[in-house]
């Protein structure tokens, strides 16, 4: 009986994230944040991009809100002096 219950207690522990490793909303943060650069970067091409600068803080804002969830989901500090992530 005792191994049995070890072996469901280990398959319940495996099916939580209570290990805090990579979840599926770390991987959407995380593709959605390469996406918003890969457009700021477009948008600043050498080739004649037009560069707004209202345009590129706001990819980059976004992106940065992004990556700090990531931090935030996972238990780690989130540097000082970046863009209010929080909604309104």
């Amino acid at each position: 009986m005792i191994p049995r219950l070890f072996v469901y207690t280990l398959f319940l522990l495996s099916q939580c994230d209570c290990g805090g490793g990579w979840a599926e909303s770390d991987t959407k943060a995380a593709t959605d944040a390469v996406r918003l650069e890969g457009m700021a970067l477009e948008l600043c091409a050498p080739d004649g991009g037009a560069c707004a600068p209202s345009q590129v803080r706001a990819l980059e804002r976004a992106a940065y809100c992004l990556n700090a969830s990531q931090l935030a989901r996972h238990g780690q500090a989130v540097a000082e002096g970046g863009p209010a992530c929080l909604p309104n």
